[in-house]
C-alpha cells in the first residue's frame, strides 16, 4: 500500500513539474564515482507570500538510485507539506508529512516550532519536532524498526559568527540506540561547520561511542575552483578524511576526494 501511493505521489508531483512552462530552478552535479544529483523546484500557485511549491530529486550511483519529491503549502512563514522517496533496486518507499509554525517574528528575533513524521515499506517509523530561534535549533528524533529496535536522537545548532559573506556553527548530538534483545547503548558527537557566500566551508569534528570505547575524528572542506559569471554553472573540489583513534577499530582511516560540475537553469 505504502509503496504504491508513494509511486502514485512521485508521478502526480512529476506531472505537475512537466506541466509549466519550466521549472522555476533546476540543478544538478556529476562526481567521481558516477555520484550525481539532479533536482528542480516549480512554484504551481500563488505569490511571494502564499502558495503552492513542488519539488524532485534524483541522486545514485552504480549502487542505486533513489528519488525524492516534495510538496509543500506555504503562507508566509508557516508552511505544511508532504514528501517522499523511492530507491532502487529494493524497492524501499517512504512518505511522510511536516509543517512548520512561527510563533513569533520581529525585526531581528524569529521564532518556529516543527515537526514531521513517515513510515517506510519496511514499516520503519519516524517522527521528531524541533525549535528554531534565529540562527540556532534543537531537535528531538525517534526511530522505530520492528525487529531491530529504535533509537532516540537530540541534535542542536548555534550560530557563533555570521557576516554576509560568512559564518561559523557549533554542531552537536546525542542518541540512544536500543536494538532487540540487547543493551541499549549511547553515542554523542559535536563538530564546527564554516560556510563562505563563494562556494567555499570546511568542518570538523567527532563522535564516540562509550560503549565500545570507540572515538572517530572527520574533516570535511570544499572549494569553488570556477563560477560563470551569472553563477549558474560552477566547478568544486572537495575532499574529507576520517580516522578511528580508538576502540576495536582503532587506526581505520577513509579519505574521498574529486571534483563536481553544477549547473542550475
Amino acid at each position: 500500500m505504502a509503496a504504491g501511493c508513494n509511486t502514485l505521489l512521485f508521478t502526480f508531483v512529476f506531472l505537475l513539474l512537466a506541466g509549466t512552462e519550466c521549472l522555476a530552478q533546476l540543478h544538478g552535479s556529476l562526481t567521481p564515482g558516477n555520484n550525481f544529483q539532479l533536482g528542480g523546484t516549480q512554484r504551481i500557485a500563488g505569490n511571494n507570500h502564499e502558495n503552492m511549491e513542488a519539488s524532485l530529486g534524483l541522486g545514485g550511483n552504480t549502487n542505486g538510485v533513489q528519488g525524492n519529491w516534495n510538496l509543500d503549502y506555504n503562507k508566509g512563514r508557516n508552511s505544511a507539506g508532504i514528501f517522499g522517496s523511492h530507491s532502487l533496486p529494493g524497492p524501499d518507499n517512504t512518505v511522510g508529512a511536516r509543517g512548520n509554525l512561527n510563533l513569533f517574528s520581529g525585526q531581528k528575533d524569529r521564532f518556529d516550532v516543527s515537526a514531521f513524521g513517515s513510515q517506510s515499506t519496511n514499516n520503519v517509523k519516524q517522527f521528531g519536532t524541533g525549535l528554531h530561534f534565529n540562527e540556532h535549533s534543537f531537535s528531538a528524533t525517534r526511530t522505530n524498526q520492528p525487529g531491530a529496535g529504535s533509537q532516540t536522537r537530540l541534535d542542536g545548532s548555534a550560530n557563533l559568527f555570521k557576516t554576509p559573506s560568512n559564518r561559523l556553527d557549533l554542531n552537536a548530538f546525542k542518541s540512544r540506540t536500543q536494538p532487540v534483545g540487547s543493551p541499549s547503548f549511547g553515542s554523542h558527537g559535536a563538530g564546527l561547520n564554516w560556510n563562505n557566500a563563494n562556494g567555499h566551508g570546511a568542518s570538523a569534528g567527532f563522535d564516540r561511542t562509550p560503549a565500545i570505547k570507540e572515538t572517530n575524528l572527520y574533516a570535511r572542506g570544499r572549494a569553488n575552483l570556477w563560477q560563470s559569471k551569472n553563477r549558474q554553472t560552477s566547478l568544486d573540489a572537495f575532499g574529507s578524511a576520517s580516522r578511528t583513534v580508538s576502540g576495536p577499530r582503532r587506526g581505520n582511516t577513509n579519505y574521498n576526494a574529486g571534483f563536481g560540475l553544477s549547473h542550475r537553469f
